[in-house]
């Protein structure tokens, strides 16, 4: 997913298409579109399967959601091409700088300064 920015907002990567939030109280979703000339839903698998490797070893990371007919990637066809739509969770706390951390202080979220 995109980072956000000091100004909050969302900066997509390149093979992104945009994202919209969703959500009520506390609990916040993206939905991303991916062009899928640009990104397979074979890729798009293969990064939730890595999102939900990465949560049961315990990294904070964006939490991929199944559409209501248990897909985690929905295709859609529409007048600008074909597209692939996945929603995350969004993780909460500020970004980590990863830079000079071991895997340890990673999956902590604290940085080399405050251990």
């Amino acid at each position: 997913m995109g980072l956000p920015s000091p100004s909050g907002q969302v900066r997509p990567r390149q093979h992104q298409l945009c994202f919209i939030l969703l959500g009520k109280g506390d609990t916040r979703h993206f939905l991303r579109f991916n062009r899928l000339a640009e990104r397979d839903p074979a890729q798009l698998a293969d990064e939730i399967r890595l999102l939900k490797d990465l949560l049961a070893a315990g990294f904070r990371v964006s939490d991929p959601v199944a559409s209501r007919a248990g897909n985690w990637v929905e295709l859609i066809d529409s007048d600008l091409g074909f597209f692939a739509a996945v929603v995350f969770t969004q993780v909460k706390g500020k970004p980590l700088d990863l830079e000079g951390m071991d895997e340890g202080q990673v999956r902590a979220g604290v940085p080399r300064s405050a251990a």
